[in-house]
């Protein structure tokens, strides 16, 4: 339903209230008006009353207490009654008319009812107003005692006026203030309506820049107004404006001077704000992208596909993407997260886009390298052992110190053909254009293949092994690289323990995930040394270690097969009490 606007709010009480005050004003004066007529009939008729009384009291009709002549009381009334247009009645106490005007006294009524008569023959002034009961006429009567020598009221005198003629005096005046009435009521009408509109269309217009706003044109100013009050609103709403501008110039030039893509999405999939560098990364075209749907703006499935799950989902994401162009790609790496107001409702999401194309041709050159040199150190170094193992047999007599010299070059050459197979795995499972096969294996089944390869040392420090798996457990991997993390990470129990130290292996399915769980109570990790295990060639700081033969790779190694299985590895160690270590796979299509 529509609102009605201020004006016809406005307007309408500013014509109830004159209307109002016009009627009322019109009612006062007319009653007024009439109150006066009335008061001035009122004494004219008193004047004319105590003109009978004198008469009566100067003539030989009365002596000092009485009358004594009734019909000479009637013919000076209808004498003075002819002459003054003015019906005179006399009456005694006892409510007897004896004289008359308009009608016969000895026909006529008692009017000791009279209110006024009854006033008069108490000695006071009566006055009253209504239709005559003997005339059948409207009157205005008034009546006063006549007194006789020793103030004793010997008759009430009294006069009347036909009030007919007052009100045809008084209906005309009427008339012309009800007409003067609707005059003024129609100009304080059009008044109200001038008026009103002086305040509502500059409130018109504020309201008209204030929606500019919301729909993001802060360009439109409020031009002056005539009203201080309304000028200053107007002049609040100004400064607003050159804020919001300042600030808005503000951030444009922060996001046009980044080096990433930024790019702001609303819940209805409508674009807030994007930045030339998310357009140039994105291959949108034009600078007025505002309000506009992303799906028609961006042409590249994948990003539609993670912004679509953004914005459904309800979660942050982070993954790389490759956008082909022609014959030139670039690598993107794509990060979203929801944006909240106060309330911590999502309003939208937030993405940003960095290019880090140039970056992972750097890693490729690092990773080629490091294969190219492996390979080429590979060789000579298989030479090198072939001969030392030459030298070694019993074909060649050597002194002692000579064999002590050539059992270090083969055990140095054999840990420097260790690093460099560790190198080259390494710069296999790094290279993102490797693609891995995982087939359906029994994981019981991977894991005593593991445990076989590390029999001999399983052996040598009479370690308790104990495995806890589910024989029908199978799930999608690359068993070979499992094997191979599984080895390193069971080797590395064993060094980083006693002799007869425990080691447990749980495999189960965990929250529709694969767990792995290798589990010691060895030396234990220092909680400084943890973040760090994983680099390549560091080595723990504890002081009971003392087997240091490995490669250093090892553990960045197993990280490398997790991730490949779009899996992750946790460490949970407390020195003096234990390592475990938590393998955790999902679900992958077998390839």
């Amino acid at each position: 339903m529509k609102k009605k606007g201020l004006f016809w709010f406005l307007l309408p009480s500013y014509w109830i209230i004159t209307i109002a005050s016009i009627a009322i004003i019109s009612i006062y004066v007319f009653n007024s008006m009439s109150n006066l007529y009335y008061k001035q009939v009122e004494e004219d008729i008193l004047t004319r009353a105590k003109l009978l009384s004198e008469s009566l009291r100067n003539s030989t009709i009365i002596n000092e207490y009485r009358i004594i002549n009734n019909e000479n009381v009637d013919k000076l009334c209808i004498e003075l009654g002819g002459a003054s247009k003015t019906r005179f009645t006399v009456v005694l106490p006892d409510g007897q008319a004896i004289g008359d005007t308009d009608a016969t006294p000895s026909l006529m009524k008692p009017h000791n009812d009279r209110i006024e008569v009854i006033n008069a023959l108490e000695g006071k002034i009566g006055k009253d107003r209504r239709r005559s009961s003997t005339t059948n006429r409207e009157y205005q009567y008034v009546a006063i005692p006549l007194f006789d020598d020793n103030n004793q009221v010997i008759c009430a005198v009294r006069a009347a006026i036909e009030v007919t003629g007052i009100q045809n005096e008084v209906g005309p005046m009427t008339t012309r203030v009800f007409i003067a009435a609707i005059i003024i009521s129609l100009a304080s009408m059009y008044v109200c309506v001038i008026a009103t509109r002086r305040i509502t269309n500059p409130l018109g217009i504020i309201t008209h820049t204030a929606k500019k706003i919301t729909e993001g044109d802060f360009e439109e100013k409020i031009p002056e107004q005539n009203t201080e009050e309304l000028n200053q609103l107007s002049d609040s709403l100004n400064q607003m404006l050159e804020k919001i501008n300042q600030q808005k110039s503000e951030q444009s030039t922060i996001l046009e001077s980044m080096n990433d893509g930024v790019m702001a999405i609303d819940n209805d999939g409508k674009i807030i704000i994007v930045n030339p560098q998310a357009r140039n990364i994105l291959g949108i075209e034009g600078k007025k992208t505002q309000k506009k749907d992303y799906e028609k703006l961006i042409e590249n499935k994948k990003i539609k596909m993670i912004i679509f799950s953004l914005l459904n989902e309800k979660k942050s994401i982070a993954d790389e993407i490759l956008i082909k162009n022609g014959d030139s790609s670039k690598v993107i790496l794509f990060s979203g997260t929801l944006l909240l107001n106060s309330y911590k409702q999502s309003i939208g999401s937030l993405l940003v886009l960095r290019d880090i194309t140039h970056l992972r041709f750097l890693e490729k050159l690092k990773t080629d390298f490091v294969a190219n040199v492996s390979h080429e150190l590979k060789t000579p170094v298989t030479a090198i052992q072939g001969f030392v193992e030459a030298l070694l047999s019993s074909e060649f007599n050597h002194n002692q110190d000579a064999r002590n010299f050539l059992d270090i070059i083969k055990k140095q050459s054999g840990r420097l053909d260790a690093i460099i197979d560790d190198l080259l795995m390494l710069s296999r499972l790094e290279q993102t254009d490797v693609k891995v096969f995982v087939k359906d294996k029994n994981i019981l089944n991977v894991i005593n293949n593991s445990i076989n390869l590390v029999q001999l040392l399983l052996n040598e420090k009479k370690v308790n092994l104990n495995v806890e798996c589910n024989k029908e457990l199978h799930w999608n991997i690359n068993s070979s690289l499992i094997e191979h993390a599984l080895v390193n990470l069971i080797t590395n129990s064993i060094k980083y323990s006693d002799s007869y130290v425990n080691i447990d292996i749980k495999a189960k399915k965990y929250k529709n995930n694969l767990r792995i769980s290798i589990i010691d109570n060895g030396f234990g990790i220092e909680k400084n040394d943890i973040p760090r295990l994983f680099e390549r060639f560091y080595r723990s700081s504890s002081g009971r270690i003392t087997d240091k033969k490995g490669t250093g790779l090892g553990l960045s190694i197993v990280k490398h097969i997790v991730q490949v299985h779009s899996g992750i590895i946790n460490i949970d160690s407390k020195v003096g009490i234990g390592t475990t270590f938590k393998i955790t796979i999902p679900f992958l299509e077998p390839t």
